[in-house]
Parts: C-alpha cells; sequence; structure tokens
C-alpha cells in the first residue's frame, strides 16, 4: 500500500500540471487499486488454506484496517483473538478490537 502511493506521488510530481496527468493520475489510481486487491486475494486465500495460521489472519486484519474495510478487519481480528499464540498478545488484540468497535459506534 504505502510503495503505490508513494508510486502515485511520483507520477504526480514527475508530470505536474502537463497535459497527460489527468490520465497518468487515473491509471496510477488503478495500480495502487489492483495492487490492493491483489494482496488481499492473497492474505485470503492463505487464510482459507491455513485457517488458524495468526501471522496471516492478523496481517490480513491490518490490511483491511489500511484500506479502510473496518468491519472486515474486525472479522479478521476476532478470528485472530482465538489462535493468538499467548495471553499478552490476546490482550493486545481484545483491547484493539474494542478501540475499533468504539469507532464504529461513534
Amino acid at each position: 500500500v504505502k510503495v503505490a502511493t508513494t508510486g502515485a506521488r511520483r507520477v504526480e510530481r514527475e508530470l505536474g500540471g502537463g497535459p497527460f496527468a489527468t490520465d497518468a493520475l487515473l491509471l496510477a489510481g488503478r495500480l495502487i487499486v489492483h495492487i490492493i486487491a491483489r494482496h488481499v486475494r492473497e492474505l485470503e486465500r492463505s487464510v482459507a488454506l491455513f485457517g488458524g495460521f495468526f501471522p496471516a489472519l492478523k496481517n490480513l486484519a491490518v490490511l483491511y484496517e489500511k484500506v479502510g474495510f473496518r468491519r472486515s478487519a474486525v472479522e479478521a481480528w476476532e478470528r485472530a483473538l482465538f489462535v493468538a499464540p499467548d495471553e499478552p498478545t490476546r490482550q493486545q488484540i481484545e483491547e484493539h478490537l474494542l478501540s475499533l468497535l468504539q469507532v464504529n459506534v461513534t
């Protein structure tokens, strides 16, 4: 996500206000969406194959959060909670889930 955003900024900076700037930015935006969608699909596939694999669930939850899919992030964090490797990690996830759910309520 960060690499794609940086790439879009570079395209904008390089083209400035040139005649093709709008088309280039639109293309860069599509590229960003494609990259994010590919990463989401890869992580979803990992979670489907290895449902109890904590790192995949955690990474999927984080990615959902970064792209603004709050409900999907909450679901992934809830799944990660049950396969967390230790009690301190479970407590951190519970606190994080509470913060996500509080944001949804207000």
